[in-house]
């Protein structure tokens, strides 16, 4: 039998009371059961929304995070060695698909990338596609794409918005929605930045698909009715459910409308683009609305529900009049009918606001009991522990998330730990716990400051961390618990609160002591061979000199002069990878003159251009670069290159001022570059079949404008000459 609604109750307490004890009865009850449910409905709608808002903020953060572990990543294993070879139709080299060779040490890192990728991605479908796109034309992808991009080339990810938004942010950073050309679906972007040896080497990013989310959020309901939007950072519409319905597409209408235009929400609408939490009561298109509305910090947006005035009030109102109609014509008094009836209302109201204050201190698994039947009460308390359920399901959402982020922490190989600002351990990694030599109960004592063989060096790293934000590959020297000293490379970056104060670090370290002491041992060796092959060179031309004074015969003198070619040949090779070595090293760039630098080179090889009746047209400008002493090497060895082997009558050398670059072009009207060369004309030791040089010249030349920050090409043609086109950095004082 189906119980007596709360309608009816009220109706039988009206009969049972007399004209008066009724009137102010009934006036009490109806206003306290609309003061209680209107306040236990705005309770409701603001922990629905802020807490739908925080799991879908957390559902975000944990894209964030994961982004931020594959950077991470590549920044510990670029250029590590592999077993794998790399699958080429993961990777794409702009803006064309091809110069694979050339970048092939670049390309070499797919299979880490992979790893990366399956890691953190595999399975989650909510990641449309994943990709690293480098500071170079390469860019990698974590399913194969290189037969979607030759479709719609050319294609340069440098070019792209999450491209250019991670690198001037200097941080992770969110795409606006928007709908991908390629699969037509609602996606945003998340992207961070990748350093390798402080330097900035491209940008991680995940595509991640709002359909999911989309359809989650038209699913939202409360006490069985009500609706649920999703707006972004300036106020546009991103999910609607009436762009659902008929033949129009939410993937096609979610930016035409705007929150703060719509009819009756000005005010709510500029509280949401502000990022505000609240709940208000609105009027839209004449009808009454309670909007709950709470902001998702990751997407810089915010949700919003809507449920009907009437539904939450109506039945109470229409029984308010229904009361004072009965009241002209009920003469009858019933007191103890109306105490028993009325307590039957209030009791279930005040069980539901127990519960709600239960919750809202933190009991999750509170169960509110409901009376039974089917009446408002009833569905109102059971939407309530609904509410809670969807909450308890968060919680174990992000319990899961945590794990997988501790299974990444803890199976690293390198430190990983986090402090307080002022140093104190919160959480550590076994790989810690051996670097160190301390247990992690141990460290959890301790304080960074006390690891440093320096206390000044932590000084020093605080103030370099906080004025940037992070540190990458800083080396700092620890002691272990033995004593042992020991050299690490520490990656790092600053936490901060939700009011952007910093409140401490977290980071990994790398123990590089057998590295660094390798390092120090062959340099000492290089330069003690350095020594002693130049020594002997000295020896061994002053010899051949006096030798070839000596009247020897013509096949004797051959072979004497064929020796001295050969020593020549060998010292210039010497010198040629000194200077790689040199401008492979650390170095600061000064403010330097390309013009005197040209003219300079000019000069140096003013008796090989007459002997070999070349001429030299010079069209130079004085323009002020980034660069250092190494910048000679560039004129000399493209100058010296094309003496040797264009086969030419001039050599043209120009300086082009061209706003924040400089351009140089160097040029010849030589036999120009075999084609089979010229992909991989900058590699070390490539060399024409007929060259007798050591194929280290124009590599010099790559190595030495790349440091500096610059550029170098070649366009050349058979029997049409060859021109070196090398973009520099303007100086900025």
């Amino acid at each position: 039998m189906r119980s007596v609604g709360l309608q009816g109750k009220i109706i039988v307490l009206l009969i049972c009371l007399s004209i008066v004890p009724l009137t102010v009865a009934g006036h009490l009850l109806t206003a306290y059961s609309m003061d209680e449910l209107t306040e236990t409905t705005r309770e409701g709608l603001t922990n629905l929304v802020e807490e739908r808002a925080a799991y879908y903020g957390q559902t975000f953060y944990a894209f964030k995070e994961d982004a931020r572990g594959v950077s991470t990543y590549v920044s510990s294993v670029w250029n590590a060695s592999h077993p794998r070879s790399p699958a080429l139709s993961r990777v794409w080299v702009s803006p064309n698909g091809t110069g694979y060779a050339e970048h092939a040490d670049v390309v070499g890192n797919a299979p880490w990338l992979t790893d990366a990728f399956n890691l953190l991605v595999r399975n989650d479908s909510a990641v449309e596609l994943a990709y690293y796109g480098t500071s170079s034309p390469v860019i990698f992808f974590n399913k194969p794409m290189v037969s979607t991009l030759q479709e719609i080339q050319p294609f340069d990810h440098r070019t792209r918005p999450w491209y250019r938004m991670a690198r001037e942010a200097n941080d992770t950073v969110w795409t606006p929605v928007y709908v991908d050309a390629h699969t037509g679906k609602l996606v945003t972007t998340v992207a961070t930045p990748v350093y390798l040896d402080g330097r900035f080497a491209g940008v991680v990013a995940f595509d991640l698909l709002l359909e999911t989310i989309q359809q989650d959020i038209l699913d939202i309901e409360f006490a069985g009715s009500g609706y649920a939007v999703l707006v972004g950072g300036q106020g546009d519409v991103i999910v609607h459910p009436d762009y659902t319905v008929g033949d129009r597409r939410w993937n096609e209408t979610f930016t035409e409308v705007n929150i703060c235009n719509m009819s009756g929400l000005g005010s709510a609408g500029e509280a949401m683009v502000a990022g505000e939490n609240g709940v208000s009561r609105v009027s839209v298109n004449g009808a009454g609305y309670y909007v709950a509305y709470a902001r998702v910090p990751e997407i810089n947006g915010s949700l919003a529900f809507f449920v009907g005035e009437e539904q939450v009030v109506g039945s109470i109102e229409s029984l308010r009049q229904t009361m004072y109609l009965a009241v002209l014509t009920t003469a009858v008094v019933v007191a103890a009918l109306g105490v028993f009836f009325a307590r039957s209302v209030t009791r279930p109201l005040e069980r539901l606001t127990e519960g709600a204050e239960r919750v809202a201190q933190g009991d999750l698994e509170h169960v509110v009991d409901h009376p039974r039947g089917d009446d408002e009460i009833a569905r109102l308390t059971r939407t309530f522990n609904d509410m809670i359920d969807d909450v308890r399901a968060s919680q174990r959402e992000l319990r899961r998330s945590e794990e997988k982020y501790r299974d990444l922490f803890e199976s690293s190989r390198d430190a990983i730990y986090v402090t307080t600002r002022d140093g104190r351990f919160l959480d550590v990694n076994e790989a810690a716990e051996e670097l160190w030599g301390y247990s992690r109960g141990e460290l959890l004592q301790m304080r960074a400051q006390d690891l440093y063989v320096a206390e000044e060096d932590r000084a020093a790293f605080r103030e370099e961390i906080e004025d940037t934000g992070f540190v990458e590959d800083y080396e700092v020297e620890a002691r272990r618990k033995d004593g042992t000293v020991i050299t690490c490379l520490e990656t790092a970056t600053v936490k901060r609160d939700a009011d952007g104060d910093i409140v401490g670090y977290q980071g990994l370290l790398r123990d590089v002591t057998d590295m660094r002491a390798a390092e120090q041992k062959i340099e000492a060796y290089n330069s003690l061979m350095r020594h002693d092959i130049t020594n002997r060179y000295q020896i061994a031309r002053g010899y051949l000199d006096f030798l070839l004074e000596t009247g020897l015969s013509g096949e004797q003198q051959e072979y004497a002069e064929k020796v001295m070619d050969m020593l020549v040949s060998s010292q210039d090779m010497v010198q040629k990878i000194r200077a790689i070595n040199k401008a492979q090293q650390p170095h600061e760039l000064e403010q330097v003159d390309v013009d005197r630098v040209a003219r300079k080179a000019i000069e140096m090889h003013h008796h090989q251009l007459e002997d070999n009746d070349i001429d030299v047209a010079y069209d130079g400008e004085s323009v002020m670069v980034a660069a250092d002493d190494m910048l000679q090497h560039v004129f000399s060895n493209l100058i010296h290159n094309a003496i040797l082997h264009a086969d030419c009558d001039t050599i043209a050398v120009s300086i082009e001022d061209a706003g924040d670059t400089c351009i140089v072009r160097v040029s010849d009207d030589g036999v120009g570059i075999p084609p089979e060369l010229k992909d991989h004309l900058f590699n070390w030791r490539t060399k024409g079949a007929e060259s007798t040089g050591s194929g280290l010249g124009l590599h010099l030349v790559k190595v030495i404008v790349d440091g500096q920050g610059g550029s170098v090409r070649v366009d050349s043609q058979p029997g049409e000459g060859t021109t070196f086109v090398i973009r520099l950095k303007k100086w900025q004082p």
